[in-house]
């Protein structure tokens, strides 16, 4: 948060009547900067758990806490902030919290909220950060142009990677040792510890490459980016047996924001349900992408303003979306269409499952988090 603050939030369990007084909530505040501050540069940009997690958003909120009335029930209500929430990610099993700062540090929390480790090196703010899934080594991208690879127990940076001409704003691990990052060079660098140089490099697009996104075996990443041709946003998909895209997806008419793979296709826990890629937009919509084919299999078209967020369900079988119209849709991928929606107060940054599937996060544009049943 822009309150130079994380929070870890123990939700209890079992359904609350909207309008009711919610539950006590165990709240733990890890302070970044002692005291108050009002300096940008004390930010909390980015986090992520330790272990395998079902879904990671990154949310952006503003202030107030208000009885929703969504369907039924509300899980909670949590008032969170004073300014911007800028990420937030739901826990599996995860042991250790890392959160990135503007202020170039990385810092590693417990779950009882105490510091265990600061790591200093990086001459920029941090925007983006992501364990590996064994859990040991920590990845850093930042403004200073470089990616850092962060030996986690013995406490100190492993190696630096220096390949970009502008700042890096993405990266994401392949396995537990390679990686991709994107930058506003319109660069896509694959590297490996140990590697000098990239192992892979993609050229392809036009404009800064906001986000890259591994499938889940590694085999294709997806990045979008600023580009447009022909009043097209460019999307593509990249495979490590060659140089050249894979597919090039143009269907947006305005900046994609999010895109994310399903948890289904080889290598899942959904072996038998195809692979498929989300993508949210600022044109309203939502688009869902046969990667294999390169083709548009449906565009969902039920928001009104942009739309921030996707998140698959752990299952396959639903995903969530969220926009500014003050809206989240939860959409059935065998029909396409919209099963639930949920109303509130506010836009829609961020929306997040649960590993079970069976809850819903999502987070208001007045610094309110809302926890949803979807039982």
């Amino acid at each position: 948060s822009g309150d130079s603050t994380a929070r870890i939030w123990t939700i209890s369990d079992g359904l609350f009547k909207s309008g009711g007084k919610n539950s006590p909530l165990n709240v733990l505040v890890l302070k970044h900067v002692k005291g108050r501050t009002n300096e940008k540069s004390k930010d909390v940009t980015t986090l992520d758990w330790n272990m395998a997690l079902f879904v990671q958003a990154e949310w952006k909120l503003t202030h107030v806490i208000v009885p929703y009335v969504i369907l039924a029930y509300l899980v909670v209500i949590l008032d969170c902030c004073l300014k911007c929430l800028f990420n937030c990610s739901c826990s599996g099993e995860g042991t250790l919290l890392a959160t990135g700062s503007y202020d170039g540090q990385a810092r590693i929390w417990t779950t009882t909220g105490d510091l265990r480790t600061t790591l200093s090196k990086h001459k920029g703010p941090i925007f983006s950060l992501k364990w590996n899934k064994k859990g040991d080594y920590l990845l850093t991208g930042s403004c200073d142009k470089t990616a850092i690879v962060w030996d986690v127990k013995a406490e100190e940076w492993k190696q630096q990677f220096e390949f970009h001409s502008g700042p890096t704003l993405d990266v994401d691990w392949r396995n537990n040792v390679s990686f991709a990052t994107s930058s506003t060079d319109h660069m896509i660098y694959v590297c490996r510890i140990g590697e000098t140089r990239p192992i892979k490099t993609f050229a392809g697009h036009q404009g800064e490459v906001n986000c890259v996104k591994w499938d889940p075996t590694g085999s294709l990443l997806a990045s979008c980016s600023d580009d447009i041709t022909a009043k097209k946003v460019l999307m593509q998909i990249w495979c490590m047996k060659q140089d050249k895209y894979v597919h090039d997806l143009r269907e947006h008419s305005k900046e994609i924001y999010a895109i994310r793979w399903s948890p289904t296709g080889p290598g899942t826990n959904n072996p038998n349900q195809q692979l498929v890629l989300a993508s949210a937009s600022f044109d309203s919509t939502v688009k869902l992408w046969d990667v294999e084919q390169g083709k548009l299999l449906y565009s969902l078209n039920g928001h009104r303003d942009p739309v921030y967020s996707v998140a698959f369900s752990p299952n396959g079988e639903y995903l969530a979306s969220g926009s500014l119209d003050k809206s989240m849709h939860v959409w059935s991928l065998k029909e396409g269409k919209i099963v639930k929606t949920y109303t509130g107060n506010g836009g829609i940054f961020e929306v997040c499952w649960n590993k079970e599937g069976d809850k819903i996060a999502a987070c208001f544009a007045n610094n309110t988090l809302c926890v949803l049943d979807f039982r």
